[in-house]
Formats: structure tokens, C-alpha cells, sequence
């Protein structure tokens, strides 16, 4: 019966175009898929995923009727429907998942699709954040197998938070926005490559070590091309410490990943 009713309150907004009603109807359409989902005995993260696709069905209607040219309340309400059920279901997604005991699964494509969400409603209304909230979904997502599965590499979490910083940089400096984007040039490569070089010390660590070599070599190719003196010392300065530590082996190896990667990271930003 709710179904019903958000059908006719959409409805109704497209023919009387009353506000109230075009917020009404997403109201309705969340209490019926609520009960729907109680009703069933869902988990936290399935229910999570039929809602983040309610969610992103908001999203692609709002898009669909703002290229149509409707009436700018309807879209808008549900642009709103859709941000509001993307941001609930993707902290509840993530919670849920860690929490599943059937491996998260639903978590994770509840947070993909909320992602795709975001990116829907950004393309409508052109908001930057949306697009941050968008790629820290995926990066949720991500992690959460993940944390699941007791990974305790610190590069495995640190490398798509500074590749966002550094995308971050390079695209604010493009379009002007950043007028000096070294300091998140600075603490985005560090924060890249500390976590994989701590993660490279132990011997049988190869992937690490791959990663390593070939984010310092990238480093600092991309630092005499562009003329950027932090990405050629630091790429030139880890690969050299890796170079030293499995030649001599003097370097003790590092155990404590995270406090390791706290104080470089603290100087970086002290710097």
C-alpha cells in the first residue's frame, strides 16, 4: 500500500506540482521498502543494499527529469531523497558488513552502488563534495573485505588515500584552485610511499616490494618531468633506503607499521 501511495504522491507533484507532495513520495516509497525488508528478515546489509539501490533509482530519476526540463521542485526532491538515503546506507553498509557473518558481500555492493549515487546526483548538480563522498564509497568498500579478512599491511589501506591527495593536487593546481599544492603533493606521495615501504621490509613480501620500486621510480620520473623536487626525493630517498636495507641488512625491520607510518606522516605534515 506505501508503494502505492509514493506512486501517486509522485504523481501528483508531476500534475499539481506541489512541493509537499514530491517529498512525499520518497517518503513513502523508504516506509514501504522498510517494511518490506523487516517483513523478510533481511540483514543489516542486505536491507542496506535495497536501499542504496532505492537510493541511486532517485538519483537517476532526479538526472532524468532535470534533462526533461520538469518541474525543478520534483527533481530537487528527489536528488535529496537520493543523497539522504546514499549517506544512511553507506555507514550502515559498512558497519553491517564488518559485522555480517556471511562475508560482507552485500556491504560491498551496497557501497558501490551508493557511490554510483553520489555520482549521479554530482552530474545533476555539479558539487564537487559529492564526488569525494562518491570515491570514499568505493574506498569503503574496498577496505571492507579487507578489515574482514585481518589484512594488517599498511599499504594495502594507504594507497588509495594518497593517490587521492595527490590526484587531489595535481587537479586543483590544473584548474587553479590550488594556488600551492605542494603540502598535498608532499603528504599524499609520503603517505603512499611510507606504508608500501613498510610493508616491503619483510623478505617474502615481493608484491610490496614491486610496489614500492615501481611507485619510486614513477616518483621520480614524474618529478624531473615536472619539475616537482619533493617526488624526486622522496622516490629517489625510499628507493635507495630499500636498495641499502636489502643489500647491507643493517635496517632492522620495522614492526610497528602503523606508529612508523604516524610519526613520517606527522613530520611530513609539521613540514
Amino acid at each position: 500500500i506505501m508503494a502505492a501511495y509514493a506512486v501517486l504522491y509522485l504523481a501528483a507533484a508531476w500534475c499539481w506540482r506541489e512541493t509537499p507532495y514530491a517529498y512525499a513520495g520518497p517518503a513513502a516509497a523508504t516506509a514501504a521498502l522498510w517494511v518490506y525488508c523487516v517483513e523478510r528478515g533481511y540483514s543489516v546489509p542486505e536491507t542496506s543494499l535495497y536501499f542504496a539501490l532505492l537510493g541511486l533509482l532517485w538519483a537517476g530519476l532526479s538526472l532524468a527529469l532535470d534533462r526533461a526540463e520538469a518541474w525543478e521542485p520534483l527533481p530537487e526532491a528527489l536528488a535529496q531523497a537520493a543523497l539522504g538515503t546514499a549517506s544512511r546506507t553507506a555507514a550502515t553498509a559498512f558497519l553491517g558488513g564488518l559485522a555480517d557473518s556471511g562475508g560482507g558481500a552485500f556491504g560491498v555492493y551496497a557501497l558501490v552502488v551508493d557511490a554510483l549515487a553520489f555520482s549521479l546526483v554530482w552530474y545533476r548538480l555539479r558539487q564537487e563534495a559529492l564526488l569525494h563522498v562518491g570515491y570514499f564509497c568505493v574506498v569503503a568498500a574496498y577496505y571492507l573485505p579487507l578489515l574482514r579478512g585481518g589484512v594488517r599491511v599498511p599499504d594495502a589501506y594507504a594507497i588509495p588515500i594518497g593517490l587521492y591527495l595527490l590526484a587531489i593536487a595535481a587537479i586543483g593546481q590544473r584548474t587553479g584552485r590550488i594556488a600551492d599544492p605542494q603540502g598535498l603533493f608532499t603528504v599524499g606521495l609520503l603517505t603512499t610511499l611510507l606504508s608500501t615501504f613498510t610493508a616491503a621490509l619483510p623478505p617474502e613480501r615481493l608484491l610490496h616490494q614491486v610496489l614500492l620500486m615501481t611507485f619510486s621510480v614513477a616518483a621520480v620520473a614524474v618529478g624531473i618531468s615536472q619539475r616537482y623536487r619533493t617526488f624526486v626525493l622522496q622516490g629517489s630517498g625510499f628507493l635507495l633506503a630499500f636498495v641499502f636495507y636489502k643489500v647491507s641488512g643493517v635496517m632492522p625491520e620495522v614492526r610497528g607499521h602503523w606508529a612508523f607510518y604516524a610519526i613520517g606522516l606527522a613530520i611530513a605534515l609539521a613540514a
